[in-house]
């Protein structure tokens, strides 16, 4: 299967969770997102949408692994949380 870009724009931080929140419901495992824009562009509060939406229980808090690199929170399918800001290659 090939890759796909999409571009949703939304109203603010609610409605950017919102929609994470209604694709995350969709996903069934294995597939892979790329989220790509500048420092407070909304890469996390996305994340924390599509954790919700893969039933990450809400009790574990869904933050920037920027220095941690990746985080695994377990839900109805794992979501691996990657930031690849910092690494060169």
């Amino acid at each position: 299967m090939g890759s796909k870009t999409w571009s949703i724009d939304t109203d603010g931080p609610e409605d950017t969770q919102r929609v994470a929140a209604m694709l995350g419901r969709l996903l069934g495992g294995g597939e892979v997102l790329g989220l790509v824009g500048d420092l407070g562009t909304g890469k996390t509060c996305f994340t924390q949408g599509l954790a919700a939406g893969l039933e990450v229980p809400p009790t574990e808090y869904v933050r920037s692994p920027t220095f941690a690199l990746i985080n695994v929170h377990e839900g109805r399918v794992p979501l691996y949380h990657v930031d690849l800001y910092r690494l060169a290659d």
